[in-house]
């Protein structure tokens, strides 16, 4: 069957999961441009525990061995911390502003990172 007329979030991890079987990995993204790609409301999300510059590794490598990830509309890396849109006509992703203030708010970096790098010493 087709996918009808229904929107769908397709929302998937990268390591292990969409990537790793590159003839899988080919026929989703067949039969995704076929059923939903064309029908307004459907969106491709990744969510990675990556940092945006390692995911675009990430897709240069598989690239290189001759098969695409499909650019997502939404990117969720760093396990949720930041979020990237991907608009139409654009050649870089967006960093979602508004959660990007979200995940800002309420702690202070200098402080966490003296923390850590006393806890290190602490350890060692």
């Amino acid at each position: 069957g087709g996918g009808g007329g229904t929107e769908v979030l397709l929302m998937t991890d990268l390591d292990g999961t969409l990537c790793g079987d590159d003839q899988a990995l080919s026929e989703l993204n067949g039969y995704w441009l076929e059923h939903h790609v064309a029908k307004r409301g459907s969106m491709l999300g990744y969510s990675t525990g990556r940092e945006l510059p390692n995911y675009l590794n990430l897709v240069k490598q598989i690239g290189d061995r001759g098969v695409d990830i499909m650019r997502p509309d939404v990117l969720v890396t760093c396990d949720g911390t930041q979020i990237w849109w991907f608009d139409p006509g654009s050649e870089e992703p967006r960093e979602d502003a508004v959660w990007a203030k979200k995940m800002s708010q309420g702690w202070d970096r200098e402080r966490v990172r003296a923390a850590f790098k006393s806890s290190i010493r602490a350890g060692a």
